[in-house]
């Protein structure tokens, strides 16, 4: 893969940013604003009763840290890897990914972890987080510690990656079929990161990023940068409340993006823990779109598992044709991307009906002027598995030290007007159950099917560029 240089972050320190731990100044209560109005809205139950479970499905989460022994995640197939990829910048000693004391590192990531795999259980016989796939395989790679700066490089040779980039390449070889983050900085411009996701994506992993919010407390525009989830082919994930309205700022404004893929739920949604009180047990209502990508993750598993002969790039495909509760023109609008996150309208046909050809993926161009913060078509071609310095099979060069010249950039189009999905003020999130038996359910041979996606380089489908 041929890269273009960009200057790191200085002295390799995690530039880190959460996308959402907004919690609510009081506990849940017991009725429609519990924070449950998504899981039931989606149709998770039903879904995960007609076998779209996310079984046979290995969805990766990176993130800041986890507790793993919380209630929610007994009996989940939950495998964390330790230790983190951040290190102690006073004795490079790298810090643990588990944690079982309340920060604000253990618990972004936990929730993060929650909307996929959680089971419900919270502590003392209370109810907790209920994921969307719940049967899913659940990989955890922690990149950052939240409270204290660490150093994002995993060898002090000069070259090595940042974290992300090696968290990425180690959640593909572990056999990650979904990376899903809800971690910003300023990675979409790295080298490393960007070959790390191009290779994922040539493996057939589909790639989700949350989309970055502002967090200032001020009354100006808001503008936020998009980092990872600008990326060529990667899905970027808005947040959405129960009346499918999008997250805001703190001065009420919607916030702007250069790209959204979808929106999900992820406004005033149930999450465990109360860091501000150093207590685990309490379950509180939080909005952010750190919530709404793992749900993205999860309704992909679960759809996944219903129909496992579907590529990575047809299940990509059915993301972005089967939004919302009903069939509809592939349509696009700046607020809510393709559409709503629709499980159930996912779950009705196979996406095998779609070409194997990754939809997120535009040409942007090619050459030395192209945008340092994208990844090429030529790139995605050209991808291998990175190697780094530091890494036993390191030979002395990479795709990144040997960058060539490119030729000049083209500009995006301008994407399609946005579904009509939501027009008669009745939230679709409430959609109907009909079709739902319809769709396949897992068997366990089926389970065994899935293949992955060809491997070539994805073209765009016809007015999905942006």
């Amino acid at each position: 893969m041929t890269v273009r240089p960009t200057a790191r972050t200085p002295a390799g320190l995690a530039a880190l940013a959460l996308t959402g731990l907004l919690v609510a100044a009081t506990p849940a209560a017991a009725s429609s604003a519990d924070g449950t109005w998504w899981y039931s809205g989606m149709g998770v139950a039903e879904a995960n009763a007609a076998g779209a479970t996310g079984a046979g499905v290995t969805v990766a989460v990176i993130d800041a840290g986890i507790n793993p022994d919380l209630p929610m995640f007994a009996g989940a197939d939950l495998h964390v890897h330790e230790p983190s990829f951040c290190f102690d910048v006073m004795t490079g000693t790298p810090y643990p990914a588990a944690r079982t004391d309340i920060t604000q590192a253990a618990a972004h990531g936990s929730n993060v972890a929650g909307f996929v795999v959680g089971t419900g259980q919270g502590f003392d016989g209370a109810t907790s987080q209920r994921g969307v796939a719940p049967e899913a395989r659940l990989l955890f790679y922690s990149i950052g510690d939240l409270e204290k700066p660490c150093l994002a490089t995993y060898s002090p040779v000069e070259g090595s990656p940042d974290a992300m980039a090696l968290a990425v390449r180690q959640a593909v070889d572990d056999g990650a079929d979904i990376i899903t983050t809800s971690i910003t900085g300023s990675m979409s411009a790295d080298p490393d990161v960007q070959a790390a996701i191009a290779w994922a994506q040539t493996e057939g992993t589909i790639v989700i990023s949350a989309l970055s919010q502002d967090e200032a407390e001020n009354d100006t525009a808001l503008y936020s940068g998009d980092d990872l989830a600008k990326l060529n082919g990667v899905v970027a994930v808005e947040a959405c409340d129960a009346d499918l309205r999008p997250i805001t700022g703190r001065d009420g404004a919607q916030m702007e993006h250069e790209k959204i893929t979808v929106c999900a739920p992820g406004v005033d949604v149930l999450v465990q823990g109360d860091e501000r009180a150093g207590d685990w047990r309490p379950v509180r209502t939080g909005s952010g779109t750190s919530y709404a990508a793992p749900t993205v993750a999860g309704a992909l598993a679960a759809v996944w598992s219903a129909w496992p002969d579907a590529t990575a790039n047809q299940i990509l495909q059915t993301l972005v044709h089967d939004t919302g509760s009903e069939e509809h023109e592939l349509n696009y609008t700046a607020d809510l991307g393709y559409g709503l996150v629709g499980l159930r309208h996912m779950l009705r046909e196979d996406p095998a009906r779609f070409p194997d050809e990754n939809p997120l993926v535009h040409d942007v161009g090619d050459g030395p002027n192209v945008d340092a913060t994208q990844i090429t078509l030529r790139e995605l071609a050209e991808a291998e598995r990175p190697v780094w310095p530091g890494d036993p099979e390191w030979t002395g060069s990479t795709a990144a030290a040997t960058a060539e010249p490119d030729a000049t950039s083209t500009p995006a189009a301008q994407a399609p007007d946005a579904p009509s999905d939501t027009s008669g003020g009745t939230p679709v999130w409430v959609w109907g159950v009909a079709g739902l038996a319809a769709a396949a359910v897992v068997t366990a041979a089926a389970l065994l099917a899935r293949r992955r996606s060809s491997g070539t380089a994805p073209v765009p489908a016809q007015g999905t560029d942006r």
